[in-house]
C-alpha cells in the first residue's frame, strides 16, 4: 500500500488520500474499505471510493488541526473476508504536511469558509470588470484592461512562491484562464516545486 496523493478540498476540514493498493485484485477492491483500513488519528466521516485506475481515494473530516502529525494508516484485509488470512497486515506512516495542493492541513471554523467563498466571488468578479474592460479597450484604443489583467496575472503567479496557501486566497488558485488558454503537456514535474505544479504549471 502506497499514497499517491492527498490533498484538501480549500471550503472543507477534510483530507483526501489516495491509495495505491497492490496486487489490483476485484476480490480485494470489492472489500468493506470502511472496517478494512484503520488510523491512528481522530477522523470520522470516512468515504471510500474505488477510482477508474484501481487506486482507492478515502477521505476523512476533522475537528483539529492536523498539520504536522503523523498519521498511521493500517490495512488488514484477513479482518474483513478469510480468503486474505495469508496477506499480512501493512502499516504506513504519513507526515501530514502541505497536501499536493500546497493547502495546509488545519482546521478552520465555518466563518472562515463563508468569507472563502465570498472572497471566491469577488475575485471572480474582478476578473470578468478586467476581461469586459480590456473587450472595451480594444474599440477605444485604451490599455486599462491590459493594466487590470495584469494585475491578476501577478496575484496568480505570486501564489507559486507561497508554501501552504491560506482559505481566503485559495479561490485564487483556480484563475488560471487570466493568463489565457493553455493546453497541458505530457511532461515530468519531478523537478517542479509542488506550490509551482499547485497552479497548474508543469517542466
Amino acid at each position: 500500500m502506497n499514497v499517491t496523493t492527498i490533498s484538501k478540498p480549500p471550503d472543507q476540514n477534510t483530507i483526501v488520500i489516495v491509495l495505491s493498493i497492490h496486487p489490483k485484485t476485484e476480490a480485494l477492491l470489492s472489500l468493506n474499505f470502511s472496517s478494512l483500513i484503520h488510523t491512528s488519528l481522530d477522523l470520522y466521516n470516512a468515504t471510500f471510493t474505488v477510482l477508474s485506475d484501481g487506486n482507492i481515494s478515502v477521505s476523512y473530516q476533522y475537528n483539529t488541526t492536523l498539520e504536522g502529525s503523523e498519521l498511521r494508516m493500517t490495512i488488514d484485509p484477513a479482518a474483513e473476508d478469510g480468503s486474505f488470512f495469508a496477506t499480512p497486515r501493512t502499516s504506513i506512516f504519513l507526515n501530514l504536511s502541505t497536501t499536493n495542493d500546497n493547502m495546509p492541513i488545519t482546521y478552520y471554523n465555518s466563518t472562515v469558509y463563508r468569507q472563502q467563498q465570498q472572497f471566491d466571488t469577488a475575485y471572480k468578479g474582478g476578473v470578468g470588470i478586467a476581461y469586459a474592460l480590456l473587450g472595451v479597450g480594444l474599440f477605444v484604443n485604451k490599455v486599462i484592461g491590459i493594466e487590470l489583467l495584469a494585475v491578476w496575472q501577478t496575484a496568480f503567479l505570486s501564489l507559486s512562491n507561497i508554501d501552504k496557501v491560506q482559505p481566503l486566497l485559495s479561490p485564487l488558485m483556480q484563475l488560471k484562464f487570466v493568463n489565457g488558454y493553455n493546453i497541458a503537456g505530457n511532461h515530468s514535474n519531478s523537478t517542479v516545486p509542488s506550490r509551482v505544479e499547485a497552479i497548474g504549471y508543469q517542466a
